[in-house]
């Protein structure tokens, strides 16, 4: 079989933008699990491209909530912004459907590619307390989430009593995922920490 000399540029252009998306992707999530959080817990789907997060240990009306959200890198990650969608009714944002914030996949001028899925990851964490926050205000004034119609306190509260229960019985195979990827990587915390607590206790 022949291929022309376009057809070889073509190929080596998407084989190297394919790992340069690969790269990308394992190093951001090489960064979210380096340092030790106690609001998110993640793991990776089928593939390197997509990761569930678990948000938990809000506090406030979400007190007791345990929120899985999907994260996918588009095709042109890291200058496409991922897309995320919820999983877990929370009574903030819709679930199912792509979540809208400012620099996500709705506002591509927005995109800053060296934030990561990490980075998104931890933006997404700061709209949803703050939407808490925000509930006595023009909640859709709110720049960031697709909200729920009429969003209030009281269901949000709801939904955060009710989410454990509907995790385990509806996305029961992404939590035990997320729950054994985070066994596998939490234990290095301990260790860094203990390592770090001898050095200084020599600097002494």
């Amino acid at each position: 079989m022949f291929f022309s000399f376009e057809f070889f540029i073509l190929y080596n252009k998407t084989r190297m933008s394919s790992d340069t998306r690969n790269i990308a992707l394992n190093g951001s999530f090489k960064n979210i699990i380096k340092e030790k959080h106690d609001h998110i817990k993640v793991a990776l789907g089928d593939s390197i491209d997509t990761w569930y997060i678990m948000y938990h240990n809000l506090g406030g009306a979400l007190e007791g909530a345990e929120l899985i959200f999907k994260l996918k890198a588009q095709e042109n990650y890291p200058y496409d912004a991922p897309i995320f969608n919820a999983l877990t009714p929370n009574g903030i944002c819709n679930v199912n459907v792509p979540v809208c914030i400012d620099i996500g996949h709705y506002h591509k001028e927005n995109m800053v590619a060296t934030l990561g899925m990490a980075g998104f990851v931890n933006i997404l964490l700061g709209l949803l307390t703050q939407s808490v926050v925000e509930t006595n205000k023009s909640l859709t004034q709110i720049n960031g989430l697709n909200f729920v119609t009429g969003m209030n306190l009281v269901d949000i509260r709801k939904y955060a009593s009710a989410s454990v229960q509907y995790n385990d019985t509806h996305l029961r195979e992404i939590k035990q995922r997320i729950l054994t990827s985070y066994a596998g990587y939490s234990p290095v915390w301990t260790k860094k920490s203990r390592a770090e607590d001898r050095l200084s206790r020599l600097k002494k």
